[in-house]
This record gives C-alpha cells, structure tokens and sequence, in this order.
C-alpha cells in the first residue's frame, strides 16, 4: 500500500472518530415564565399621581370591554375618578348610562352616593336627598353603608322624617320606583318632588323608598311586610300591570296607566297621560270656534299615538280633523304639506296679511277648509314648521301643538315658535298651580333655587303623588285634586286620577304667556 492511500484512510479514520466525538447541540433556555399583568394598573396608579382623569378614561377603557356586572363596576370607578377630577359634568353623564338595578344592593348604593355628593357638590340637598332615599332599604357593605349614613348627616335636619338609615315598624308612605336602572334619572326627579312635598308638610308621613328591580311584586310586597300604609309607585307600564293582577291590601297610587286600562281593589293611577292634554287643547280649539282642524304629525309611534287622541278629542267637542298628513322626523320641507291641507283657504286668502302669524284679524273673512292646524312633532321638528306657515302663505292660521316643544326654560329658538298655543302642566309652564299659588314646592324653590333644575313635569308629578299618597294612608278617598301641579285633577270611576284642567299658553318673544281658561286666540 502506498504512502499516499495510507494518508486518505488515516483522514476517513479522523473524521469519523472526530464525528463521533462532537459534542451535542446546546439545550435553548426555557421561555422566560409569563409576567402576571395587572389591568387595573394603570387606572390605579394614575389615581396614586393624583391623574384622576386619566384613571377615569382607564376606568371606562376597562368598562368597555367586560361583562356585566364588571362593566357597572368599572363605570362606578370612572365615575367616582371624574368627580375626584373636578369634571362633574363628565360624572354625571356616566351616572346616566348606568344600570345597576338587576345587580346588587352594593351596586345600587355606589350609584347613589355618587348621585348625592354631585347634588351636594352643586348645593342642591333636595336632589341628595333624594338620591340617599332609595338606599334607605337596601342593605350594602360596610363601607358603603358608613359613607351613606355620613352623607345623611351632612343633610339638613328634616330631609328624611326618620333620625337616620335604620328604619323599623309601619304605618309609612311607601315609594316604589325605578331607582339604578334605565329610568333612574326620572325616578330621581319625581323623588325629589316628593322629598320637596314632605319637608314643608310638618304633619306628613314617614317616607321609605324601595327599587322596583326585576320583581315589582316582590318589591311591592316587601314594603308591606315592612308595615307600609300606602305605596307611591310603580311608574313603568308594565309593572303596573303586573302589580294589577296580584292583589293590593294597601292603597296604591301607580304612575302611569296602561293600555288598556287596568283595574283592581285599592289601585288608583296618576300620570302625565297625553289624553289628557289632547283633552285641554280640544277645549281650546272648541272656546275660539276651530271646529275643522288639519293636523302634521311626525309617523312614528308616538306620533300616530297623539294623532288618535286628538281625532277623539276633537270629536268629543263636536269637531272634526278634517286632513292628517304625517312626516318624518328631520324632514324640513313641510311647503308642499301645508299648501295640500289648506289649499282651498290659500286660493280664498285675501292678499293682505294679518299684523301677527297665529293671531286672527277682526277684519278678515271667513275662510274655507280647515280653520286651524295640530302639530306633533318634536321641539326642533315644531321650529321647522311654524316659519313655513308665512312662507306659502298662511299668516293668520291659528297652530296648537303639543308640551314636547317646552323644555321648561326658554331657549333662543323658540321665537320660531311665535303665536303657537299648547297646553301642559301648570307648574311646566309657571311654577304654580292653575289659581297661581306656588303649592307644595313653593317653600322648596325658596330654599333650593337648583330646584328649577330638575325636569318640572316629574318634580309636579312627585309632588301630587305625595299629596294623594298621604290621603290614601289616611283612609280617605281623594276624589279631587283642584290646585295640582301637573293640573286640576279628578278621579274616575276606574280609579284613574285625570289632570281634568291644564294650563295654556301662547309663545310671545320665545316665552310662553299663560291664557286665561277659556280664552282665545
């Protein structure tokens, strides 16, 4: 074997025995183990930074992506940090989204001490007041209920009949409403008119507040079994009816009244129900002549709702709605409608016009067709419609609408709303009652002028519920209630306690001036 096939096999024997001597790949290091990640970090520490706003925006961040009941709490959170931030306005916008009703007493009482500290941040103890009621019954945490029992202390002497939250025995008014859910800010302003009623009444009753919930008539029995004499409440629809088919040992005053009415032993209805003010405004229409009468209704629900009722309104005082042309919400070209409904009195009209729309001149003629106009349609809807009245043509057409278009304080744009007459509530239009006495609230707005700030409808609604509330756990039967708020009211065979007289009004400058009864356009 020569020398140059040694040195090749000598080679091949190093490689292999190299090969087989290599070392093995290393190990890779194991994954380094998962860091726990706290979501609430963020939010909490920019709370210990004194950031209440960024921990509020982190709140709600959270909110947005968790299921109920976790969604409420950290909307409670987000809440609380806009407070803590200064931005009440934010605070209480989120309190308004919050439905806390179907989850627990803990929930329910985070809501409404928030809703009470706002009301004392803005001086205003009736609406505290009436936020703290309802968690007079329930039965939170510790915590909770120490900051509760804290905040009833800061309330003047007198806000609730009782010296404090632990309540016992019977014999009270009870108050059965929506508080923490989808109707809570309704439910909180006819509280506060209740509150309002009962603090300048020295020989009222002792008030106690329950939530509705899930189960009005578990609710509604509970307050029995408490000893309640009466019950203000409940306020949905759908809950009346339900309580109506169980039966009621105790006066109940509900307020609302269902389609079709309900009746049952001790249960009387107290409502802001629009037949009712589609009564007042047939009266009107009857006492100044206007017997055939067009109508612009917005087709919705509501709409073809309110367009009935004044059809039978309208009837019952020997008149007639002798057109009825419906419209979209949002529309604003309404020329094409008018000129259809009153297209004979156009072709008829003399050519000079009237001084004032709405407002008849001695000297004008009678004309054809309809001799008036109904409008149901919203505020911003009503303010689309009125100017066009000018536009094709009819100057002195007398217009009624409906309360939708007085928000309880003047706004700018209701001089487009010049000359129109509607009829509502009279402590909506006045703050008083029909003979001009301020009633039960009268005393309040003296000493809470943040009064006027609740919706005027719910807070007289409050308060005439009190009124009558207090009657019925007298034993009395309250056949009429002349000098109402939301009007003279008077009951129904049914049980139904009908707001028999309402006040009117014309606009004049973007104000509504109140009519004598009876008067004329």
């Amino acid at each position: 074997m020569n020398v140059l096939l040694l040195k090749l096999a000598a080679a091949a024997l190093l490689l292999v025995v190299g090969g087989g001597c290599a070392s093995p790949p290393p190990t890779p290091a194991p994954p380094p183990a998962p860091v726990a990640v706290d979501p609430e970090q963020p939010a909490r520490e920019a709370e210990a930074r004194g950031d209440y706003g960024a921990a509020a925006q982190a709140w709600q961040a959270l909110a947005a992506s968790r299921p109920s009941p976790g969604r409420e709490a950290y909307q409670l959170r987000a809440a609380a940090a806009w407070l803590a931030a200064g931005d009440t306005t934010s605070s209480q916008a989120l309190l308004g989204q919050i439905d806390v009703a179907p989850l627990g007493d803990g929930l329910i009482t985070q809501k409404q001490l928030l809703l009470a500290r706002l009301a004392l941040g803005r001086g205003d103890p009736v609406a505290a007041a009436a936020a703290l009621a309802p968690t007079l019954e329930l039965h939170p945490p510790a915590d909770l209920a120490a900051e509760r029992d804290a905040l009833v202390q800061r309330l003047p002497p007198g806000s609730f009949p009782t010296s404090g939250p632990a309540l016992t025995g019977g014999d009270f008014l009870a108050v059965l409403l929506p508080y923490g859910g989808s109707l809570d800010s309704a439910a909180q302003a006819i509280t506060t008119g209740i509150i309002a009623a009962r603090l300048h009444d020295g020989s009222g009753p002792e008030l106690r507040f329950y939530a509705s919930g899930n189960d009005v008539v578990t609710s509604y029995r509970q307050a029995l079994a408490d000893g309640a004499a009466a019950v203000i409440g409940p306020l949905q629809k759908a809950e009346v009816a339900t309580l109506a088919k169980a039966p009621l040992p105790r006066p109940t005053l509900a307020l609302n009244n269902p389609e079709p009415a309900v009746g049952q032993v001790n249960l009387y209805r107290l409502s802001l129900d629009p037949a009712d003010e589609a009564a007042a405004g047939a009266q009107w229409l009857a006492a100044a002549g206007y017997r055939d009468v067009a109508m612009l209704y917005v087709d919705d629900a509501w709409g073809r709702r309110l367009r009935d009722l004044y059809s039978a309104a309208l009837g019952g005082q020997g008149g007639r709605l002798s057109g009825a042309v419906p419209f979209d919400a949002g529309d604003t070209d309404f020329a094409a409608a008018l000129r259809g409904l009153f297209g004979a009195r156009l072709a008829a009209t003399v050519p000079a016009a009237p001084d004032a729309p709405g407002v008849s001149s001695a000297a004008a003629p009678t004309l054809p067709g309809p001799q008036a106009l109904i409008v149901i349609a919203s505020a911003t809807d009503a303010r689309q419609i009125v100017p066009q009245l000018a536009y094709v043509g009819l100057f002195d057409l007398p217009v009624l609408t409906t309360s939708q278009v007085w928000s309880g304080s003047p706004e700018p744009a209701d001089a487009d709303l010049q000359s129109v007459v509607f009829c509502d509530s009279p402590w909506a239009l006045n703050r008083q009652t029909l003979s001009g006495d301020g009633g039960f609230l009268t005393a309040a707005r003296q000493a809470w002028p943040q009064l006027d700030r609740e919706p005027p409808r719910l807070v007289a609604l409050g308060a005439d519920a009190y009124a009558v509330g207090r009657e019925l756990r007298l034993g009395h039967t309250v056949d009429a209630l002349p000098e109402g708020l939301t009007g003279a009211l008077g009951l129904d065979a049914d049980g139904t306690l009908h707001r028999r007289v309402l006040a009117c009004a014309r606009f004049s400058g973007g104000v509504p001036v109140p009519l004598m009864p009876g008067g004329s356009p």
